[in-house]
């Protein structure tokens, strides 16, 4: 008889833990970047990286949720186990923290704006918004395709654009080209998760850009996300942004070498190394930009 787990341990497993890097990193890199510019103001910096991991949390929550009551997520699936599908959680239980979640987020967003403008409102309630859309409504963004399109935005340059804002008071078009890097990474990210779990989304009524273009484009997208983020510091480099320290994180992404060669040659539960894999390549990433950027 298995042992019983804690409560805790279960809200741990919906938050799904080893992917809220994508929600960190961007964060981190707005933090360091700002920081070269202006002295950071900490409780906002705290109040930032909450918010960006909240929207994240809270979004995993509501695709656990919406998940659960389609019928999508089978015993059978290839990633990890969802805490709603395996009964782990009630329906009433999952609402309540879906609603503490992102009342959490306003509340830091509403202290942000306040000491901040109302771009930063702005960002964080429509993050809220395409929290609940990524898996509710008519066409939610996770089953027509369009998944991709918002991590890129929200897990990369809005996130690095408005943490730098928080702090520096301005957008410049330097935080927006860094913003990208992590931006493509978290989409490969997706891209890998896509990849593997392409029948079980054909069979649940997803239209990912994997299924709706074939395995071929999800391999070359994840490709070009590792490629074109490794170009980003040195693009920043060449144009007078960044010193050449900054180069360390294009070195840091080396290692995607391996990982795109077995995007291309595994699938379904091999996979699932991978995608941890191309986590650890954005912290990697991350820490080597801060550092070049530092230095």
């Amino acid at each position: 008889m298995p042992a019983k787990r804690s409560l805790l341990s279960i809200w741990v497993q919906a938050a799904r833990p080893k992917t809220l890097v994508a929600g960190v990193a961007p964060v981190v890199i707005g933090l360091a970047m700002a920081s070269t510019a202006a002295p950071l103001v900490w409780i906002s910096a705290v109040l930032t990286l909450l918010a960006s991991v909240g929207i994240q949390v809270g979004t995993n929550f509501v695709n656990d949720f919406a998940d659960w009551r389609r019928g999508a997520d089978q015993p059978d699936r290839i990633g990890p186990q969802r805490v709603m599908q395996a009964g782990l959680l009630s329906p009433r239980a999952m609402t309540a923290g879906i609603c503490l979640v992102f009342g959490s987020v306003l509340a830091a967003g509403t202290y942000l704006f306040l000491h901040s403008g109302p771009f930063v409102l702005a960002v964080g309630a429509t993050g809220v918004l395409l929290g609940f859309l990524y898996s509710v409504g008519p066409s939610p963004l996770a089953y027509n395709g369009l998944s991709d399109l918002m991590v890129l935005l929200y897990f990369g340059v809005l996130a690095v654009a408005g943490t730098w804002y928080v702090q520096v008071g301005q957008v410049t078009m330097h935080v927006l080209l860094a913003g990208a890097a992590p931006g493509l990474l978290s989409t490969a990210m997706l891209a890998v998760n896509n990849i593997r779990d392409r029948d079980q989304d054909q069979r649940a009524g997803r239209r990912t850009l994997v299924i709706r273009y074939g395995l071929g484009f999800g391999r070359w997208e994840y490709t070009l996300c590792c490629v074109v983020a490794a170009f980003v510091p040195v693009l920043l480099w060449l144009l007078g942004y960044a010193p050449s320290w900054i180069l360390l994180a294009s070195a840091g992404l080396v290692p995607s070498a391996g990982l795109i060669k077995e995007v291309w040659t595994l699938s379904g539960p091999g996979l699932n190394n991978t995608l941890a894999k191309t986590a650890g390549l954005l912290v990697l990433y991350s820490g080597l930009f801060c550092l070049g950027w530092l230095l």
